[in-house]
């Protein structure tokens, strides 16, 4: 913030406590589509969403999106540092979950969560469980799912993921590859935030006890949606899918 300062006549200070409030005022203003837009996430575009999914090579005619979880490392804190510390990744940070759609855009973000939780926890206090019981279905409401990880499942029909045995069949063993295949086009939306925000890989600036560190992931995610809707991305691409307008992304029209 001190490189900003001459240019906007404003001391590091000043800027932190605006920066702060911006991304709070955000939250607040697009947190439910974050969460979950009801209105744009309907029937039908979500059965569109299960056809290129399907077409893009899933044996799976009901995926709809793809869930993950990510960790954003943090600056080691002064006080509470078990609270953020995370044994398997060995640092501190905090983590988030989401959902890619398969025209690029995150359409389910919860978080942070704290560094001990593992993804099933993570599930769990998301409220995404209940989400998906109310709303993913298609136009006949047959069900629809989200695929991920075996750490998600079992879930209430509406989680889809690999085989996890010892000995897997042929058929199997193909259903696992095509649907990896597939996975590793969404992921490519997971790359994009910290492309577009370089900031968000500064962990050493990332300080829990000093600023909003929490909001900041999640405002990127918002500013990372809205520059696909203006600029399209890779996984829309691969897909053969286009994003919503920038309007219709933010209720805006």
């Amino acid at each position: 913030l001190s490189d900003l300062s001459p240019t906007f006549g404003r001391s590091p200070s000043e800027l932190s406590r605006i920066v702060s409030y911006l991304v709070g005022d955000l939250k607040d203003r697009y947190a439910e589509i974050l969460k979950w837009d009801v209105d744009r996430l309907t029937p039908q575009l979500l059965k569109q969403f299960c056809g290129a999914i399907h077409d893009a090579g899933s044996p799976l005619l009901s995926v709809f999106g793809f869930i993950d979880g990510t960790d954003r490392r943090i600056s080691r804190p002064t006080h509470h540092q078990r609270k953020y510390y995370s044994g398997r990744k060995r640092q501190h940070c905090l983590k988030y979950q989401g959902v890619v759609s398969p025209d690029g855009i995150i359409i389910h973000l919860a978080g942070p969560f704290l560094g001990p939780d593992h993804d099933l926890s993570i599930f769990r206090k998301s409220g995404l469980n209940e989400l998906l019981a109310l709303h993913a279905f298609g136009p006949a409401h047959e069900p629809y799912q989200v695929y991920g990880d075996p750490a998600y499942l079992p879930g209430n029909g509406h989680l889809a993921g690999p085989w996890k045995l010892v000995h897997l069949s042929d058929a199997q063993q193909e259903f696992n590859s095509r649907n990896s295949a597939v996975r590793v086009s969404i992921e490519w939306a997971w790359e994009k935030p910290a492309t577009l925000f370089a900031f968000l890989n500064y962990y050493r600036n990332l300080r829990v006890e000093l600023s909003p560190v929490g909001l900041y992931y999640s405002i990127g995610i918002l500013l990372t949606n809205a520059h696909t809707c203006l600029y399209g991305s890779q996984t829309g691409e691969r897909f053969g899918l286009t994003p919503p307008t920038l309007e219709e992304y933010l209720k805006t029209e």
